[in-house]
């Protein structure tokens, strides 16, 4: 009773449907900033040797470039200026500069490798664009913070492009690697006249998607492989890919990479309040305040209208002795205390 009572909390915990974004990520403005040009597995190595990124914009383009480019025509005998075309958007003007625009970034090569040896994120934005797009994610990041004390953004590395089922034509997009980072405000750049931001790592765990690891699991019956510090991009979207390519063969990797907003906070929780994750010697259904609150007590139940349960409010923390009678062994995972006393 107790165990099934512990599972239907825990699944209210859980959201499998498209509306979970870590499922279905939109590439939101509001939410998500794309990268181009970029390798992954060197993004990721700066960030772990925890020294600072910067974001460069696409420059905007100079009069004379805007006439080299046959947006602008001088008159050779007047001299009168006249537009062509409209002044290119960041994207086009990438591409004139010869930037790679696509969101799939390029594979690994000598000849990349040597490109990309530097600590800057190349994005597809004009300086005014990319710094109005930071402030936001900077801004909704830090009140999180502030709020419940999580941290919500991640680079991403790399989404499972998946299919809810073989006769659906729509692709949803799930990131694979996350890697949580922080942006600060620099200064003010005297040409753009814009700010510039940095992005470092935040020093916490680097996660898989655990709402994809559940849903492959669930629904299925595949096992996302398992990461660590060490596991690097690359090598982790091959692993991926072997793991659809028998399985799911519509399925693929987009090697994209896109700095995002991400809330975990319900998932951690459903993982820690798993009877798996909880030492033989201490299980979790064997917690006599979650026996008591999943399981019911016979004495002081009452009920009242509407089939309500009413009974006493109990202050937990200060029962006498409540965490030295059952204490968790030195080998669990501190969070599961947190995530129990939260549930209850």
């Amino acid at each position: 009773h107790i165990t099934s009572a512990l599972e239907t909390l825990r699944k209210r915990l859980l959201d499998l449907t498209a509306r979970n974004r870590l499922l279905n990520f939109p590439h939101t403005k509001g939410a998500s900033l794309r990268i181009i040009d970029e390798l992954p597995n060197q993004l990721r190595e700066v960030l772990l040797a925890e020294e600072e990124l910067r974001f460069l914009p696409v420059p905007e383009p100079t009069r004379q470039q805007l006439i080299e480019a046959g947006y602008i025509e001088i008159d050779p005998q007047t001299g009168q200026e006249r537009t062509l075309k409209k002044d290119p958007k960041a994207d086009e003007w990438a591409r004139w500069l010869g930037l790679a625009t696509g969101y799939d970034l390029p594979e690994q090569s000598a000849s990349q490798e040597e490109k990309h040896q530097d600590q800057a994120i190349q994005t597809l934005l004009f300086p005014y664009e990319l710094e109005t797009r930071l402030r936001g994610l900077r801004t909704k990041a830090e009140t999180a913070i502030e709020e419940s004390g999580a941290n919500i953004l991640y680079m991403a590395f790399g989404f499972l492009e998946w299919y809810e089922s073989n006769d659906s034509d729509k692709p949803r997009h799930a990131p694979l690697l996350l890697v949580p980072v922080r942006l600060q405000k620099g200064r003010l750049n005297p040409v753009s006249r814009t700010y510039e931001y940095t992005l470092t790592y935040s020093g916490e765990d680097i996660l898989p998607n655990l709402s994809l690891r559940e849903k492959l699991k669930i629904d299925f019956g595949l096992a996302l492989p398992d990461l660590d510090e060490q596991t690097e991009p690359e090598d982790y979207f091959e692993e991926v890919r072997q793991l659809i390519k028998d399985n799911q063969p519509r399925w693929r990797i987009r090697r994209y990479v896109t700095l995002a907003l991400l809330n975990f906070s319900k998932l951690l929780m459903y993982l820690d309040l798993d009877p798996d994750r909880w030492p033989d010697q201490a299980p979790i259904t064997g917690h006599p305040i979650v026996s008591e609150f999943l399981g019911g007590s016979a004495a002081g139940e009452e009920e009242v209208a509407g089939g309500d349960y009413a009974g006493e409010e109990y202050l937990i923390d200060e029962i006498a002795g409540v965490h030295e009678q059952y204490p968790l062994v030195e080998d669990a995972d501190s969070s599961q205390h947190s995530a129990l006393k939260d549930a209850i």
